[in-house]
């Protein structure tokens, strides 16, 4: 099996199996084989990608995590990576900020079979509560029964065997409406399987506590003993669609993290594509939201300043991902570099309606010698306003994990004060 060992935004050198696979393809064309995509993909927008094509060029894009495909395995780490613990410091950081949990240092696996299987455990309160959302699961399951009050089908051989002579029983079958069933088990194993390695994922927030006490009281028939019977009901009748959608999300993830042997990475099976990959842009919008208290702009309401046309109100609508206080806009890129026509004129698109006097690129970057926290892009001709860059730097160097966090916090502040002083303008 060939390891291959990339960043994302980094130019692709050599042939790949894996590359030439997913190479210009959306992201979304993989929600439905065998991978967990976090977030999910209807939750993402068009024209993301794996590996993209610039030119005569072959580039990974914002995307991290693990991948299998026929005779490759290919790792994905963020380009923020700390090269001399071999630790994705940056990811797990803002993982454990999003999605509300804290895990020390002396938990997270080494091996890249632990990483991978981390990876999993760490978003499964985010698709548990997301399912959960729509209620319970619910299905029908056979119920037999032997009593005097027939209501279902009568199960001839059982009643030769048990009922003859007559006792005035009948053995029947009936289908019921169940919470107890295939998928609400795998997901009691899927929690008992956390909670024995690592219970702070599953205890750090009530949403998350509220959902796996409600899990535990549903699923009276649990056993461990039957975990392999479970996973192997749940291989053969995926969850239904529509309206569970998020249970089939949840039903792949946990078949993942409980079928070790067959997904665990450096073992996972040749002939199909598994792994897990992680939307990093997405992540940094939402990590930012999270240290800043600052609302998604355009999730939250439709300004009529930002209707593109002055005489159309149902189409043309622009929104940054954030607004400060005095209506400056502020755009998160994760990517390596801003595109000088596409991002430029979409944030000059924002200064117009807002009538602000700057807008803001907000980019996570490497710092080096004596550089400063915002560059100043140029002056906008015409109407006027200015580009800016604000560069979050990610700590590097000698750091453990408890380092990292120490001089990320710094960053953090830094950047608040910045939002700070920019509403007093």
């Amino acid at each position: 099996m060939k390891m291959i060992n990339i960043t994302d935004n980094q130019k692709i050198k050599g042939s790949s199996l894996i590359v030439h696979h997913f190479l210009n393809k959306d992201i979304k064309t993989l929600q439905e084989s065998n991978f967990i995509i976090f977030p999910r993909a209807i939750y993402l927008d068009n024209n993301n990608y794996l590996f993209r094509t610039r030119g005569k060029e072959i580039h990974s894009c914002n995307y991290v995590g693990y991948l299998n495909y026929k005779s490759e395995q290919m790792k994905i780490r963020s380009r923020f990576t700390n090269e001399e613990f071999d630790q994705d410091y940056f990811l797990r950081h803002m993982l454990q900020t999003v999605l509300n949990y804290n895990i020390s240092s002396s938990v997270v696996g080494t091996s890249e079979k632990d990483s991978y299987l981390d990876l999993l455990s760490w978003i499964f309160p985010y698709y548990l509560t997301n399912a959960l959302k729509k209620g319970l699961y619910k299905e029908y399951v056979l119920k037999r029964y032997n009593d005097s009050n027939i209501r279902g089908k009568l199960n001839i051989s059982t009643q030769i065997k048990k009922n003859i002579p007559f006792t005035g029983n009948f053995a029947y079958e009936s289908r019921v409406i169940s919470y107890d069933n295939q998928i609400t088990e795998l997901i009691r194993h899927t929690i008992e399987k956390i909670s024995k390695k690592n219970p702070g994922i599953l205890t750090n927030d009530k949403e998350t506590k509220d959902a796996v006490r409600l899990i535990r009281s549903a699923t009276g028939k649990y056993s461990k003993d039957q975990r392999n019977k479970v996973i192997q009901d749940n291989l053969n009748n995926p969850a239904k669609t529509g309206y569970f959608d998020e249970y089939t999300a949840l039903q792949k993830l946990c078949l993942q993290i409980l079928d070790d042997k067959k997904i665990a990475y450096g073992e996972m099976s040749e002939s199909k594509v598994r792994g897990i990959l992680i939307d990093v842009a997405w992540l940094w919008e939402n990590y930012i939201a999270k240290i800043s208290g600052m609302s998604h702009y355009g999730r939250v309401r439709k300004l009529k300043t930002l209707h593109l046309f002055k005489d159309i109100q149902t189409k043309g609508f622009r929104y940054p991902d954030f607004v400060s206080k005095n209506e400056i806009p502020i755009d998160t890129k994760y990517k390596l570099n801003l595109n000088t026509r596409d991002d430029y004129n979409q944030m000059i698109t924002y200064i117009h309606l807002l009538r602000s006097a700057e807008g803001i690129f907000l980019k996570p970057d490497i710092q080096r010698d004596k550089e400063e926290h915002i560059e100043k892009i140029g002056e906008v001709d015409g109407m006027g306003g200015t580009l800016k860059t604000y560069r979050f730097f990610i700590p590097q160097g000698t750091l453990n994990y408890q380092g990292f966090e120490s001089k990320i916090k710094n960053e953090e502040d830094h950047f608040t004060q910045y939002l700070t002083e920019l509403t007093r303008k």
